[in-house]
């Protein structure tokens, strides 16, 4: 969903600049549309129509129209809002089950995120950001020579060029969106640099604005942001996960009808993919009908409440003599990152179940893997391959 929403946002925010600032008001019907299917995609779409509310104060403030643009503003918000409403009790449905808490609540981390996982990495990050200022300065300069040459102090703010105003617009927007999702994320912590999505359009207007106004610097960051983000070992992880690692070895040793049982919920999709066909699934909250996808309603609450010991001590007496079952376990020690609510019951139920699969004496160790550990940066597993045995 991310993606679509980064390009949701960029309509979003084309549209809100031609039709509030440039009062081009054909474009109020784009803005309504991309905010109301921005809702339809992601929660954040809420903090983005919010910011967008505050990132009218700038336009407002320098608008001889200023009814006109509240009018125009409440019609495309008002539109989108009637758009959505197909949707709503899905939304609150969602709401209410939603699997948060599920992560730490954030701190003031959020400018390295930007720059790490949404421009990527900190060179692209950096240059723009020079490139940008340089822009904004020269801009800002001449917006005050052009007034201080007309002698008239007075008419100079109603007269400010609307390209200064859409600067403030595009500084203001993603950041009101940012702030308030931080905020919300205070209270029900759910905080990832992916759900940025529908920031990163304004942003990356933002650094463009700057650098068309930068002459040679504009270039020369533009440039080198091109050759940096060309090269993507420097800005993501060269083994992200060594599932695919544990599903080279494990594939030709387990047979239709063998059992997974993956400690990490959320990684039963991706172990499904990477194991042979014909493989029956559980994680530590119980049996898995369809591998294919994780459900995430009340997912902390059931994996809270599951009756973890009565789940693997009746699996392991289902098995049948001679019949498989692979533990997929994360690899959780010493990790920092491991102590949000959800991970640490993840943490918690693997240790739980894998105390009761290695100690039980109906089963036996066949092997191990993966053999060679290249350093997954972030889905690290190890697994263990058990057989019934009486």
């Amino acid at each position: 969903m991310y993606a679509p929403l980064g390009l949701l946002g960029l309509l979003a925010t084309a549209g809100f600049l031609h039709a509030c600032l440039f009062r081009r008001r054909q474009y109020l019907i784009l803005f309504a549309v991309a905010q109301a299917a921005m809702l339809y995609t992601h929660a954040w779409g809420i903090f983005f129509g919010a910011g967008s509310v505050i990132a009218l104060i700038p336009i407002w403030k320098a608008s001889p129209d200023r009814r006109g643009i509240v009018r125009d503003a409440l019609m495309a918000y008002i539109g989108a809002g009637i758009l959505f409403l197909p949707w709503l009790p899905t939304f609150l449905y969602q709401s209410q089950h939603t699997a948060a808490p599920w992560d730490s609540a954030p701190r003031f981390g959020a400018p390295v995120q930007l720059s790490r996982d949404l421009l990527g990495g900190d060179r692209v990050a950096v240059a723009l950001l020079i490139a940008a200022v340089i822009g904004f300065i020269a801009m800002v300069r001449g917006e005050r020579g052009a007034a201080a040459v007309s002698g008239d102090g007075a008419a100079a703010t109603p007269a400010r060029s609307p390209y200064v105003t859409a600067l403030w617009v595009l500084i203001v927007l993603p950041t009101a969106t940012l702030l308030l999702a931080w905020l919300a994320s205070q209270i029900t912590p759910a905080w990832v640099s992916r759900y940025f999505a529908p920031i990163l359009a304004p942003i990356l207007l933002l650094a463009a604005f700057g650098c068309s106004r930068a002459g040679v610097v504009g270039f020369v960051a533009i440039a080198a942001s091109v050759v940096f983000v060309a090269n993507p070992a420097s800005f993501t992880p060269a083994f992200k996960s060594d599932v695919r690692d544990v599903g080279g070895e494990m594939s030709n040793l387990m047979h239709p009808g063998d059992f997974v049982v993956v400690g990490q919920p959320e990684q039963v999709p991706l172990t499904w993919y990477y194991l042979p066909p014909g493989l029956q699934y559980a994680n530590t909250i119980g049996p898995v009908k369809d591998p294919r996808y994780m459900n995430w309603a009340d997912a902390l609450k059931r994996l809270t409440d599951a009756d973890w010991a009565s789940e693997a001590r009746s699996l392991v007496a289902s098995l049948r003599p001679g019949q498989q079952v692979l533990f997929v376990r994360p690899l959780t020690e010493g990790a920092q990152s491991w102590q949000a609510p959800w991970t640490v019951m993840v943490r918690r139920r693997s240790a739980q179940w894998g105390s009761i699969l290695s100690s039980d004496r109906t089963l036996k160790v066949v092997t191990w893997a993966p053999h060679n550990y290249r350093g997954a940066c972030c889905v690290a597993d190890s697994a263990v391959l058990y057989q019934k045995v009486s």
